[in-house]
């Protein structure tokens, strides 16, 4: 049993894409073990995503609003890749 709320889900050409925000500051030293918990999290939405739809996840983000940045990883290759951001993504007026 499975229980959670996928923050986004978008599909495009080549494949769906699972986001998730968080908005941890990751100042303190317990941040790596939550960061790793929260890829763990994105994984098990892909996977249950895939599961329920039938439909390949082609990327994982992982969008960091407190720090603008943000990790996206692919099935191939499963090491987070990490960039800075100028703004994040917000609702459009």
């Amino acid at each position: 049993y499975v229980e959670g709320v996928i923050d986004l889900a978008f599909r495009e050409a080549d494949g769906w894409t699972i986001a998730d925000y968080k908005t941890d500051v990751g100042t303190d030293p317990e941040f790596p073990i939550r960061q790793a918990s929260y890829r763990r999290q994105v994984e098990l939405y892909a996977q249950c995503w895939t599961q329920l739809t039938e439909a390949p996840i082609k990327e994982r983000i992982i969008l960091y609003t407190a720090q603008l940045r943000e990790e996206t990883w692919w099935v191939a290759d499963r090491s987070p890749v990490t960039r800075s951001v100028d703004a994040l993504p917000g609702p459009v007026d």
